[in-house]
């Protein structure tokens, strides 16, 4: 197996249990287990980030380890045990204010949205991932966005009730995007591992 191979594999096997573990976690009361879970979905997801932004290899890394690119991608990886981190902190050590939280919630909107967009972008430029495979991140990326999207502008038009009756709809579109940009980009990671010939990596 090249270091490509390995670094995708991986990766990939990382983004499909962080998929897994989250249908889980929506699907399953798993009681005092809930929080542990959590906490290793989001450390597997960081493992993925981090291998498809530096890989074993230059070769490997999806953005060729170029710092704007691998910075988006760690920083999009390390996003969710950061925000548990810091929700921690400000609730049991440092208590904040109302205020305190409301920046909170638009940095933790801010942060990982601006990663997601350098980091898949850089992704598409580079060109390591082959072919049309490339955009498939994107893609991933903008399917979350309208599944935020879709419910806040429904809130402004339609008001709550508007949200309350599509939540089907809405609850259906995020669980798809968090099933593409899990399992599916995991598997596809897996696919493209598969295909890699060693004189590429």
């Amino acid at each position: 197996m090249t270091p490509r191979q390995a670094t995708w594999t991986v990766g990939g096997l990382a983004l499909i249990a962080c998929g897994v573990i989250g249908i889980l976690q929506s699907t399953v009361d798993l009681g005092p287990a809930a929080w542990w879970l959590a906490i290793t979905n989001d450390a597997l997801y960081a493992v993925a980030l981090v291998l498809f932004a530096v890989g074993f290899t230059h070769a490997a890394s999806l953005v060729e380890r170029k710092p704007l690119g691998m910075t988006a991608l760690i920083v999009l990886g390390a996003w969710p045990l950061t925000l548990t981190g810091l929700m921690l902190l400000f609730t049991y050590v440092i208590p904040i204010e109302a205020n305190g939280w409301l920046l909170l919630s638009y940095v933790a909107i801010v942060v990982p949205t601006a990663a997601a967009v350098i980091g898949t972008l850089q992704i598409v430029r580079s060109g390591v991932a082959p072919g049309r495979w490339r955009w498939l991140p994107l893609w991933a990326f903008g399917l979350y966005a309208v599944a935020w999207a879709a419910p806040q502008l429904t809130s402004l038009t339609l008001g709550p009730a508007g949200v309350q009756g599509a939540s089907p709809v809405f609850g259906g579109l995020a669980l798809l995007a968090f099933v593409f940009g899990t399992i599916g980009l995991g598997l596809i990671a897996l696919i493209l591992a598969a295909r890699e010939k060693p004189a590429a990596a």
